[in-house]
C-alpha cells in the first residue's frame, strides 16, 4: 500500500498547488489503536458526482490491524469504522471556493465529499449496494484557531451510515488495504450504525485549497482522543520554503 499511496502522493494536489499536509499515523502513539501511516488516494469520480470542476486528494487512515485485518470490521473495538484524515479540495471555476459561501462554511458541500468518500470509496469497494450515509449537525459551526491557523469551522456531527461489517462472499478490491472481515461472521451485511463525527474546514488562498480534516468514530471519547494526540498535530506548510 505504500508504493501505492506513494503513487497517488505525487500526482496529488498537495504537489501540484505546492502544499504539504502532514498528518501522523498509527506509530505515533504508544497504543495499537490506528494504521501505522497515513495514505493518499486521488479521487476521480467526485467531479462527476456533482457536476462541476473539482480536484480532490484524500488523506486517510484507518484501525490497525488485529488477527490479520484491521479492526474497522470490528464491532467490539474502540475503532470501528473509524477513520482520520483530510479532503485537499480544487475548484476550477473562478471565483469559487469548495465548502464556503463568501467566508461562511457551506455544510451542504462539506457533507457531500464526506459522503461520497464513504459511500463510494470505502462501503462500495466492499460489495455493499446502494450504500447510505446520512450527516446530522450538533449544533452550528464553531469558529476557532487550529493547528497554528485562525479562523477554522469546526463541526461536531452525528453519522447514520451501513457500518462495514459484512459476510466474507468473493474478494473485494478493498480487501488488499482492511483484510477480509471475519469468516465467522454470520449477522447481517453492511447493518445500519450510528457514528460520530468531526470536520475543521479551512480555506486556504495562498494554495486555493480548501482543506477539511475529520474524524470518524464511533464515540466523541475517541473522536477527542484522536483530535488530542493525532489530529490537532497536523503540520500544513508550503513546499516551496
Amino acid at each position: 500500500m505504500r508504493i501505492y499511496s506513494s503513487y497517488h502522493d505525487y500526482h496529488s494536489l498537495m504537489r501540484k498547488n505546492n502544499v504539504i499536509v502532514e498528518i501522523p499515523g498509527g506509530t505515533s502513539t504508544p497504543q495499537k489503536d490506528w494504521y501505522p501511516f497515513v495514505m493518499t488516494f486521488n479521487d476521480k469520480s467526485f467531479k462527476s458526482k456533482v457536476g462541476e470542476e473539482i480536484d480532490l486528494s484524500i488523506l486517510y487512515n484507518f484501525g490497525a490491524f488485529k488477527n490479520g485485518r484491521s479492526t474497522l470490521y470490528d464491532e467490539n473495538s474502540h475503532y470501528y469504522n473509524s477513520f482520520y484524515g483530510a479532503y485537499i479540495i480544487e475548484c476550477r471555476e473562478k471565483q469559487k471556493v469548495y465548502g464556503f459561501n463568501n467566508k461562511e462554511v457551506n455544510i451542504e458541500e462539506i457533507s457531500a465529499v464526506a459522503s461520497h468518500d464513504i459511500e463510494a470509496l470505502v462501503l462500495d469497494s466492499m460489495g455493499c449496494i446502494n450504500p447510505h450515509v446520512c450527516f446530522q449537525n450538533r449544533g452550528k459551526p464553531k469558529i476557532l484557531d487550529y493547528i497554528s491557523y485562525n479562523n477554522w469551522a469546526v463541526i461536531d456531527c452525528n453519522i447514520y451510515m451501513n457500518s462495514s461489517i459484512h459476510q466474507y462472499n468473493r474478494d473485494c478490491i478493498s480487501y488488499i488495504q482492511y483484510g477480509k472481515p471475519p469468516k465467522d461472521y454470520k449477522g447481517d451485511n453492511f447493518p445500519e450504525t450510528i457514528l460520530a463525527g468531526r470536520i475543521y474546514c479551512r480555506y486556504f488562498p495562498e494554495y486555493n485549497v480548501s482543506i477539511l480534516l475529520y474524524i470518524i468514530a464511533p464515540d466523541f471519547e475517541i473522536i477527542e482522543e484522536t483530535d488530542r494526540e493525532i489530529l490537532s498535530r497536523t503540520k500544513i506548510t508550503s513546499s516551496d520554503n
